[in-house]
């Protein structure tokens, strides 16, 4: 079964509201190790995603790994919740959702940068500088060589994308000749 964009956001708010804002951090810790757990363990992945296994024996797993990882009861009750409404196969994109909720909450943000050279550390703390100031947010960020471009940077957070990159500015400037 295949579950919907919609669906997936609606169940990363569910349990976005069902914790403090203090408590989350925790619990996506908690369905991180999760997911991790399921997806290096092929015999756990199997009981999760195998149509042979029903509903119960998912929660009985699911009671193992709690246990295992000594898992909060809320984050335990949200995985119970997934398997029985056979959503567990969503929870990567469950917890990139809630996780930006997350920063979103806290007023934070993470900011990806992709640069031809590495930036030193002056550089990372005028650019955080510069991105908390026109975000309104903390930012955090995350540097990617790209060896592709020439100079400048692309900063990516969210939906917003900062292109000062002379790869950038020149398909710019192309698009702009080939209107007129």
């Amino acid at each position: 079964m295949k579950i919907n964009g919609k669906s997936i956001v609606r169940y990363a708010k569910s349990i976005y509201a069902s914790v403090t804002i203090d408590k989350l951090e925790a619990v996506i810790n908690e369905l991180t190790a999760v997911n991790r757990l399921v997806c290096e363990k092929k015999h756990i992945t199997g009981i999760f995603i195998n149509p042979f296994f029903n509903t119960e024996d998912r929660v009985k797993a699911l009671e193992t790994i709690a246990g295992k990882l000594a898992l909060a009861d809320t984050t335990k009750r949200f995985l119970s919740m997934l398997i029985k409404s056979r959503a567990i196969k969503a929870l990567p994109q469950i917890i990139t959702i809630l996780a930006a909720l997350y920063r979103d909450g806290m007023k934070t943000a993470n900011a990806v940068v992709a640069t031809p050279i590495a930036l030193n550390g002056e550089q990372v703390q005028n650019l955080k500088k510069a991105l908390s100031h026109r975000l309104n947010k903390e930012v955090t960020i995350e540097n990617v060589i790209d060896p592709t471009l020439i100079g400048g940077l692309i900063a990516t957070v969210g939906n917003l994308v900062i292109d000062t990159s002379i790869k950038g500015q020149l398909r710019l400037l192309t698009e702009s000749l080939t209107k007129e």
